[in-house]
């Protein structure tokens, strides 16, 4: 018998100063029994750091792996294609053949994954916009576990996100990495 998804309730107020987005959303998201705290955190995130009218998460998570974890798309194709984690160069290559823009959201180091990547076959890779995001944060967030009710601020000002959860305040610079760049050194 397969373990059913768990689901959670994310709340988060969104003023993204740097792209003129503010919003108030309230989230059903179904976690996986396979998918860990942290790529959840990272979903939520990207989906906030991302987000724009329109766009939506898969309603499957990861139970379905062909899907981005959120996405834009109307009948003409998809326009944006957000991945959480490190996936590889065919899955980026066919993200950015069918997206306008493809942003990658890593939750882990990235170094290990770009230095894989060097020299593989991307359409458009320097198009790719990469994220990582910090793993102290993450683990900030996990505290104790995942609620199955969450409530977030986050601010983007300037290049950096400021997140309040549970009356705690964090702060991280939001540097993008290159796929097409050599990665940065540790």
């Amino acid at each position: 018998m397969a373990l059913q998804p768990t689901l959670h309730r994310f709340r988060a107020e969104i003023s993204d100063v740097d792209r003129a987005v503010y919003a108030s959303i309230d989230l059903r998201v179904a976690r996986h029994a396979s998918e860990t705290a942290r790529h959840l955190w990272a979903r939520m995130l990207g989906y906030c750091l991302f987000y724009e009218e329109g766009l939506e998460l898969c309603a499957e998570g990861i139970a379905h792996p062909e899907d981005p974890a959120a996405y834009k798309r109307d009948a003409s194709g998809w326009h944006v294609w957000l991945e959480v984690g490190t996936p590889s160069a065919e899955r980026l290559h066919k993200a950015s053949k069918a997206s306008g823009h493809v942003v990658v959201v890593v939750h882990t180091d990235p170094v290990p994954w770009l230095r894989e990547l060097q020299g593989q076959r991307i359409h458009k890779a320097e198009g790719i916009e990469v994220l990582p995001l910090d793993v102290a944060l993450l683990d900030a967030l996990i505290g104790k576990g995942v609620e199955r009710q969450e409530s977030i601020n986050v601010t983007v000002s300037e290049g950096t996100l400021y997140l309040e959860h549970g009356g705690v305040h964090h702060t991280m610079e939001l540097k993008r990495l290159s796929l097409v760049e050599p990665p940065p050194t540790a």
